[in-house]
C-alpha cells in the first residue's frame, strides 16, 4: 500500500489503466496487484487492475 498526491497518483494509475483517467479525486482508491513480491520487479512484472473507486461511486 502506499499513500501520496496527485497528479503523481494518476499519472501512476495511468501506466496500468486503459482507458486512462483524468484524475484520481481526494480519497479515490486504485488497487493494482504485481506478480512480484519485490518492488524493483514491479516494472517487469504482470498486473492487473482489481478496482478503481471515487468518492462520487460511492
Amino acid at each position: 500500500m502506499i499513500f501520496g498526491h496527485n497528479p503523481t497518483f494518476t499519472d501512476f494509475v495511468n501506466i496500468f489503466e486503459t482507458p486512462i483517467i483524468n484524475n484520481l479525486p481526494t480519497s479515490g482508491i486504485a488497487a493494482i496487484s504485481f506478480k512480484t513480491d519485490k518492488w524493483e520487479e514491479i516494472a517487469n512484472s504482470n498486473f492487473k487492475v482489481e478496482f478503481i473507486v471515487t468518492p462520487r461511486m460511492l
